[in-house]
């Protein structure tokens, strides 16, 4: 009761946001203007390595807290420092995380697997458990250690598909209440993560604790560039610790569409007569994708880059941008020699870029054959002379 009412009557008093998840708070004392405080997400408490900074929250009437969500300790913060004066009645979500002293006018009820570092003090009801944990840490100030590094599973995705986060934690000290991780994604282009996530995700650490832990799918509803970042919301034996907003191998470009490419390759003539000779082959490129595609190469497994072949167009394609079902043509000569029967089968590839950096490619190929000289022969007959008198003859006596 005497905390209470001294909890009660700090100041000055900062009014903040009812809900609490996603903010970062240094010391003070706080309350909202609707009189209660809920809470999805994580909620940092950032002491900037005082150690006997405080901080007081009031609610005048209830404090409820998300399925999940977290109050996460960053630079010595100390849960024996954290108060919590509520009005009515406290609740803590399924499988939340939090820190500090809750002292309620009435009763506290930690649902299924909540977790609290600190103490649950009601003055005239009950405090309900459901195969929680508490522990109370106040004797010690966690230490700072442990680290993150993070790898999204595609740095370019098309609008539709999933991305996921895996996070490799290092430097863990040995600790039997483990906190959990928490993904979160920020965008689409949200370069300095200023805004509220537009995902989150957790993970819960092993006894163990050091290793590898993969967010839940993300799939994007809009284009633009994502940015993940993950936090350890910390132990008893374990500050919060963070990846920043930007870093490598975090950021995600989401595109409208997946670009498409489709390759159509002629050859004539589609045969000579032996030895061979030189044979224009004709390449269609079509885009059959719903967004623009840019041609990035097209090549020939016999001639090479046609870029730069001998007697090709197709260099002039290069970097052109083909819209939604437009299409291209160009063409080149090789020369094929050979025997009667010989065939040649080349194949062309055509790789086209959407915007966003993504890439698709589609082959086809053209057969030229040798035949048979068909053999021939021209016939000249003349007469010399070509007329003659004839002779008279006398009648037979």
């Amino acid at each position: 009761m005497t905390a209470y009412d001294d909890a009660s009557g700090r100041t000055p008093v900062t009014t903040i946001a009812t809900e609490l998840g996603n903010q970062t708070l240094t010391h003070g004392v706080y309350d909202s203007a609707a009189g209660t405080f809920g809470m999805t997400g994580t909620l940092i408490l950032d002491a900037e390595n005082d150690p006997n900074a405080v901080w007081i929250f009031r609610a005048a009437s209830t404090l409820i807290t998300g399925v999940g969500s977290n109050v996460s300790l960053m630079n010595g913060a100390n849960p024996c420092n954290v108060f919590w004066v509520v009005g009515s009645s406290a609740t803590l979500g399924v499988n939340s995380t939090f820190s500090g002293t809750i002292m309620s006018l009435t009763s506290i009820t930690l649902n299924t697997g909540a977790t609290l570092n600190g103490r649950a003090l009601a003055r005239n009801g009950a405090v309900t458990l459901d195969s929680n944990t508490i522990s109370n840490s106040c004797t010690t100030v966690p230490p700072t250690g442990g680290s993150v590094s993070t790898q999204v599973s595609a740095a370019q995705l098309a609008l539709g598909n999933s991305v996921t986060d895996t996070a490799t934690v290092t430097g863990l000290v040995p600790s039997a209440d483990r906190g959990a991780l928490v993904f979160a994604a920020y965008g689409p282009n949200d370069p300095a993560c200023a805004a509220d996530p537009v995902f989150t995700s957790t993970a819960q650490v092993t006894p163990a604790g050091n290793g590898n832990y993969t967010s839940a799918p993300f799939t994007p509803s809009a284009t633009g560039t994502y940015i993940f970042v993950v936090g350890y919301i910390g132990d008893s034996n374990n500050d919060f610790f963070a990846s920043g907003c930007g870093d490598p191998n975090e950021t995600v470009v989401v595109t409208g569409s997946a670009p498409g490419v489709a390759v159509a390759k002629t050859a004539s003539p589609t045969s000579l007569t032996e030895p061979g000779g030189v044979f224009t082959f004709t390449v269609g490129i079509t885009n059959p994708s719903a967004g623009p595609v840019t041609i990035y190469t097209i090549t020939d497994d016999v001639y090479g880059n046609l870029a730069t072949a001998a007697n090709s167009t197709c260099d002039d394609l290069i970097g052109d941008t083909l819209a939604a079902g437009a299409g291209a043509t160009c063409s080149f000569t090789g020369t094929f020699i050979g025997n009667a029967g010989d065939a040649e089968t080349d194949v062309v590839t055509a790789t086209v870029t959407a915007p966003g950096g993504l890439t698709a490619s589609d082959t086809d190929d053209a057969t030229v054959t040798l035949t048979d000289a068909v053999p021939s022969i021209t016939v000249d007959k003349s007469a010399d002379p070509v007329a003659r008198a004839r002779e008279a003859s006398s009648p037979s006596p």
